[in-house]
């Protein structure tokens, strides 16, 4: 631990990234989610029949090394056990293993075959007891049964019917593709197909040789010396808790008899007869509409891993060969994600062997090493199921900024032409279904995704764009296109989802398929709280000379609307804040984040909350809001832990209220008592902080409140002192390379199912809190 000065750690921070920078001037750090991404990359490569041995191995490896004490996986470091990913990791190494070449009587197992071997049944029977004490594969999650079906491991009466005809219900239906988030949406779509072909591809190794006994018997009889002779298919008995004849495929509810899961449970057993007729009028075109859907949004977009999976699988479900250009974009991109490193640490950002950083084309395995090690040297590879270099970009250069690099640096004016060049202003989305009044101008996450930009990226983009010194004549068009659309998406609650307007059908969360829940884009509190950050900081309310709050109606159209959005989105904030204090977080785990989110929101619009009462459509008056925030911020400092850090754990989620991340699943060097820090998390908390205390240490003629008045007689209030803390842990916490280590997951994909170590978070989230603190007038 070390003991630096906030102006040194400033320093060592900012040039180590300013140092990631790429050439063309993005930044792209590593994206790393659960272990199952990796195994369903492996049955991907299996079901297409193009199967890389060495991107197997290099899979594999990574598996293994995530695998916990228990013999588990997780869905984020530090997590519980997981059925649904054990089982998956569990099949991917058998899967391997049986393709790992047999030694001869002329040829033995290398050493290193030898090792791996020997490590993939260790890891394997140290899962099965957990998998069968669960249940074993009947009661995985649906789209583990899924890809099992896709190999005839179960039938395909374990998943739901989906008639491909939902691709053929109209706008005015209750229902249609157009209810489902678009994560669902793109890979429902691509499911109608698979679904209605119901396609089976017996595992076979795309090998030279292969382990032929470990393809029909329990891990715990194999021997690696067994003959070559393939005599049944590779099957996964071994993970089923009952015999076949008790297997039972049928979903349950506790629900009541005419709740709305009995209802779609009733309707699936309809389905499954309804589909297996022979002859439907509808089924060419409905499958021929989704067909078409898949082929032009792949042609635009480098959309997350399952979607382009399915898309992939359903093409060459209709008898499209792997040259298809379609399936092609799909395959290259995923390679694309992967990266292959070397040692224990995944690496944080995606750059080749060289230490050069990759450029944004978008050619097989460019983000990978660029020779890969030898066999007896493997190294481990890493599926990301996506990438995220619109999303880390502006967020790097809002921490420079904040940090003192100028905002016309060279440095920084490259990012920005580069973030301007990914505005998306020709492509009408899927947006467009439920928003058709506006134009295109939004961002998306990744390199490419025209079909799918979003609300959080592109709040940001235009965040940071506003502050760079880019001539007027660049960054304002763009500017004014992208906050029209971004104001455009508001929901009728008032507050902002990701990605679609208005999608919030909680019917389609009911059926079958949605077992993970995660089928909406409903609005949330983090999403509004930084909306009205932005249209503060872009100048939708102006000062007066006595410094009132004057929302810039008469200005133009825009600032009309813009006014509106705000009131109506502070009204949202006013409806979900929890009883504790605190907000919640959609895309970051979880209170910590909602409420920084929602406390800088109020704190750019500060004159505003002190104004109340002149202005009209606003629940709430300034005494209430002013009560909001003191109770935010004292859950905040009520949360801090004995380090001086903050951290939340994504159980968080599950259970309805904040639980730290216990001790021993954090980096923390120091044995401290209780729950130790996590420097995003810490950063977001110190910045909550920060922006809370700005907008009570006012009064109603805008004079700074003195200390002592916020806090009981004493002259350091529990906020600057929770503030001085949290900023010591970030100093004492920085390593000599200008770095935070960092093993958590602190990014949200869907609540209680999907997590995100965004390697990102632990570089600019603690540069920019630091900076915060160091201008702020404490």
């Amino acid at each position: 631990m070390q003991n630096r000065s906030i102006k040194d750690a400033l320093s060592l921070a900012t040039e180590h990234q300013l140092s990631l920078q790429s050439d063309d001037g993005y930044w792209w750090y590593t994206l790393e989610a659960t272990e199952y991404i990796c195994a369903e990359y492996i049955f991907l490569m299996h079901f297409m029949g193009e199967v890389d041995g060495d991107v197997e191995a290099g899979l594999a490896r990574r598996i293994i090394s995530c695998q916990r004490p228990d013999g588990t996986w997780s869905l984020y470091y530090g997590g519980p056990p997981d059925l649904s990913t054990t089982i998956e990791c569990y099949w991917a190494l058998k899967l391997h293993l049986s393709c790992i070449p047999s030694p001869s009587k002329d040829k033995r197992l290398s050493p290193f075959d030898e090792l791996r071997v020997s490590d993939i049944k260790r890891a394997l029977n140290s899962s099965l007891e957990f998998i069968l004490s669960k249940g074993g594969i009947t009661h995985a999650r649906i789209f583990t049964k899924i890809h099992m079906a896709l190999f005839g491991l179960v039938p395909w009466d374990a998943c739901p019917a989906m008639p491909p005809e939902l691709m053929l219900m109209p706008t005015w239906s209750p229902v249609t593709v157009y209810e489902f988030s678009s994560w669902a949406r793109a890979c429902i779509i691509p499911l109608l197909i698979i679904m209605k072909k119901k396609p089976v591809r017996p595992l076979a190794c795309h090998c030279e040789s292969r382990h032929a006994s470990v393809r029909n018997n329990p891990v715990d009889k194999l021997d690696r010396h067994t003959s070559l002779a393939m005599t049944e298919p590779f099957n996964l008995d071994e993970l089923f808790a009952e015999p076949a004849s008790k297997r039972s495929w049928e979903y349950k509810s506790d629900t009541a008899f005419l709740s709305w899961e009995r209802f779609f449970i009733n309707l699936d057993k309809v389905l499954k007869v309804t589909t297996k007729l022979p002859i439907s009028p509808f089924d060419a075109p409905a499958i021929k509409k989704c067909e078409e859907w898949i082929r032009e949004h792949i042609e635009r977009t480098e959309d997350i891993f399952p979607a382009l999976v399915y898309g992939a699988m359903a093409l060459s479900s209709l008898g499209h060969t792997n040259s298809h250009p379609t399936i092609r974009k799909a395959l290259n991109a995923l390679k694309s994600f992967q990266q292959s490193y070397e040692g224990d640490e995944l690496p944080a950002t995606c750059v080749i062997a060289s230490g050069a950083k990759q450029s944004p084309a978008r050619d097989a395995g460019d983000c990978r090493v660029a020779q890969r090690a030898p066999r007896n040297d493997m190294p481990f590879i890493h599926q990301q199921c996506c990438i995220s270099p619109v999303w880390d970009t502006p967020w790097q250069l809002t921490a420079l900024l904040e940090a003192g690099v100028p905002s016309n640096d060279p440095r920084l004016l490259k990012a920005g032409r580069w973030l301007i060049s990914k505005q998306i202003t020709k492509v009408y989305g899927d947006w467009k279904f439920k928003n058709p009044d506006v134009k295109p101008g939004g961002w998306s996450f990744e390199f490419e995704n025209d079909y799918f930009p979003d609300v959080d990226d592109t709040i940001q983009v235009l965040h940071v764009l506003n502050r760079l010194a880019l001539p007027e004549a660049e960054k304002v068009p763009a500017i004014k296109l992208g906050l029209e659309w971004v104001l455009s998406m508001q929901n009728d609650d008032g507050g902002w989802g990701a990605f679609d307007k208005n999608q919030n059908l909680k019917i389609v969360n009911r059926i079958p398929f949605s077992d993970h829940g995660a089928c909406l884009d409903p609005s949330s509190p983090d999403i509004a709280g930084r909306m009205i950050a932005l249209l503060a900081e872009l100048g939708v309310i102006a000062r007066s000379e006595s410094d009132e709050a004057i929302p810039r109606c008469k200005l133009s159209e825009l600032d009309r609307h813009a006014s509106l959005a705000m009131t109506r989105a502070l009204d949202f904030l006013s409806r979900t804040q929890e009883n504790f204090g605190a907000w919640s977080g959609r895309w970051g785990v979880n209170y910590i984040y909602g409420t920084w989110c929602v406390l800088t929101g109020l704190a750019g619009i500060k004159p505003l909350i002190l104004n109340l009462p002149a202005l009209s459509g606003v629940e709430g008056s300034k005494d209430e809001w002013q009560n909001k925030i003191n109770r935010a911020i004292d859950w905040l400092i009520s949360i801090q832990h004995e380090d001086g850090g903050f951290s939340e754990h994504p159980e968080s989620y599950r259970f309805g209220k904040y639980l730290p991340y216990p001790r021993e699943h954090t980096a923390h060097p120091e044995p401290v008592e209780g729950p130790a820090g996590i420097p995003s998390q810490t950063a977001w908390a110190l910045m909550g902080l920060i922006a809370g205390r700005d907008v009570i240490a006012r009064s109603d003629s805008d004079e700074a409140i003195p200390r002592n008045k916020l806090c009981s007689g004493d002259c350091h209030a529990p906020s600057v002192l929770a503030m001085t803390r949290a900023a010591k842990f970030l100093t004492d916490n920085l390593r000599a390379d200008g770095t935070w280590d960092e093993k958590e997951f602190t990014g949200t994909g869907f609540p209680n199912h999907f997590y995100i170590r965004y390697h990102g978070y632990r570089h600019f989230f603690p540069l920019l809190a630091l900076g915060r603190y160091s201008n702020s007038s404490l």
